[in-house]
């Protein structure tokens, strides 16, 4: 939708769009590990099995892979931007749904609206940034992938963390 070849380094949006990618990135790294610490209290506060807490992390990867394999064909209909921009906004709604109930239903409804939003955004991100910068911007983004490490390991210990505090 007219996205292609709109590399424009005066653009101030596109570092908007760059800073939107990165902090969409960390999101997802965080809230992907803690649920694993924090499992046990997860089962205690809503009451539910192992097999029911299993499908509330599990349902994520399905949901996900599926949304990744047509993203591309919604961000043909969208455009890349407005897709990575839509994925992002269903993870954080997602994790609002999830995060502020104590129903099991409704924390598995937003587990899936979460997932969806992560197969939209994950396909995206990427080419958003190789629009939207070039050349030697282009290594700066290498360092996105760099963040999932901390990200990874701060989201177990803020789950460890949690947990203890609760137990």
């Amino acid at each position: 939708m007219g996205e292609q070849n709109m590399i424009n380094n005066s653009d101030p949006r596109r570092w908007v769009m760059a800073i939107i990618v990165y902090l969409g990135a960390v999101i997802l790294a965080v809230i992907g590990n803690a649920i694993g610490p924090m499992i046990l209290t997860i089962t205690n506060e809503l009451e539910i099995s192992f097999a029911k807490a299993g499908l509330s992390s599990g349902i994520v990867a399905l949901v996900l892979g599926i949304f990744a394999f047509v993203s591309g064909t919604v961000s043909g209909a969208l455009g890349i931007k407005n897709t990575t921009c839509l994925g992002i906004t269903l993870v954080s709604v997602g994790c609002v749904i999830s995060g502020y109930t104590a129903d099991y239903n409704i924390v598995l409804l937003g587990r899936v609206i979460f997932s969806v939003g992560a197969g939209l955004f994950f396909p995206t991100s990427g080419a958003v940034i190789m629009q939207w910068f070039e050349g030697n911007e282009l290594s700066i983004f290498q360092l996105v992938p760099d963040c999932f490490s901390p990200c990874e390991v701060l989201s177990e210990c803020n789950g460890l963390r949690v947990t203890n505090y609760q137990s």
